[in-house]
């Protein structure tokens, strides 16, 4: 049987909703805004669970080819990095600091705020958000429980695993096919988090 990822995606978006509702009382005083991308940059990890990397490969193949190869090349040099153990800004933003994917970014973005300004000793969020937040993530992963989290550019890698992206897209569930790039890359198994 196939996922159906239209239904998963809806059902995503609506927790999306619900967190952006419970928390929107805390992001009113919210000092970010378009361009602002420290945490995009300076912050760490994006993670996002297989079912969102989907969404994000839908949009970069919607894109224009100069721009889809842009980020694909700075995908692959996120990658490098990372296996170097640093820091990288996330390949889909411009070179205004704005994100390219914005109505269809992970959750891992989508909780982010600050009530101060980044560059002043880094973010100030409520603990009620991170709290929520935590709580959203284990809902994500609980929905895509055939599938992983992990870092963005490493999920996307291995969703272009063609032999990965079979199994997957059925509701196959391998977790020793791919146990040699799950360990590397620090890829997570959603069905077995806690």
């Amino acid at each position: 049987m196939s996922l159906d990822f239209k239904k998963m995606q809806e059902t995503i978006q609506g927790i999306y909703q619900k967190y952006e509702s419970e928390t929107g009382q805390f992001k009113e005083q919210a000092v970010c805004g378009r361009g602002c991308s420290f945490c995009c940059s300076d912050m760490g990890k994006i993670d996002i669970v297989t079912v969102e990397g989907i969404v994000l490969l839908e949009r970069l193949e919607s894109m224009p080819e100069t721009e889809a190869k842009e980020i694909k090349q700075g995908l692959e040099r996120d990658r490098i990095l990372r296996r170097k153990g640093k820091k990288s800004a996330c390949p889909f933003l411009d070179e205004l600091g704005a994100c390219r994917v914005y109505t269809a970014r992970p959750f891992s973005c989508r909780q982010l705020y600050s009530l101060r300004k980044c560059d002043q000793g880094g973010p100030l969020v409520h603990k009620q958000a991170v709290f929520l937040a935590r709580k959203v993530v284990r809902d994500i992963q609980k929905l895509d429980d055939t599938g992983y989290s992990g870092h963005h550019s490493f999920i996307l890698k291995l969703l272009h695993n063609k032999t990965f992206r079979n199994t997957y897209n059925i509701g196959g569930f391998d977790p020793g096919s791919i146990k040699k790039f799950r360990k590397k890359h620090g890829i997570t198994i959603n069905r077995f988090v806690k």
